[in-house]
């Protein structure tokens, strides 16, 4: 949802997919796979959140095994985010949206990619720039969740603000 609130084209064509709903929970990681298939010399991002790689994890299999040149960046907010806000602004028990604590780093590894974290703003370049060079890769970054700040969508908006 943010890349497409945010992401600024700088040339005309296909470079960025996304569930047309934006409701696809596993979307983005095998449709990596898909846009590898596509431009097998393009420099693949897969963003995705920790909700999403839970319903699509063993597509890791996959990237390996084709040795795809994707990175996949998870974004780890510990929940099923958009879900515990929608709960939240609609004034509903919050309930079920919590993870534990899976450890996505070693599952990426198990898999057989190359997998860091992020834990702090400093790590971002260089982390990305390690990610890139050891494709296929994945970068977990910690971030807060939904429920915390006002997400680019208007109904929320309208019940924050």
């Amino acid at each position: 949802m943010y890349t497409a609130a945010f992401y600024k084209a700088k040339k005309v064509g296909r470079y960025f997919i996304f569930n047309y709903g934006l409701g696809g929970l596993g979307y983005s990681i095998p449709a990596s796979v898909g846009a590898y298939f596509a431009r097998p010399n393009s420099l693949i991002f897969s963003l995705s959140g920790d909700g999403s790689f839970g319903f699509s994890a063993g597509e890791l299999e996959t990237i390996r095994r084709v040795n795809a040149n994707v990175v996949i960046i998870i974004f780890n907010n510990g929940s099923y985010g958009w879900i515990r806000a929608e709960m939240k602004a609609r004034g509903k028990d919050i309930v079920g949206t919590d993870f534990s604590s899976p450890d996505y780093v070693k599952i990426a590894e198990g898999y057989g990619l190359s997998a860091y974290g992020i834990t702090n703003d400093e790590e971002i370049s260089d982390t990305l720039k390690r990610a890139i060079k050891n494709t296929p890769s994945l970068v977990e970054v910690i971030v807060e969740p939904e429920d915390k700040f006002v997400p680019p969508v208007m109904p929320w908006s309208k019940r924050f603000l």
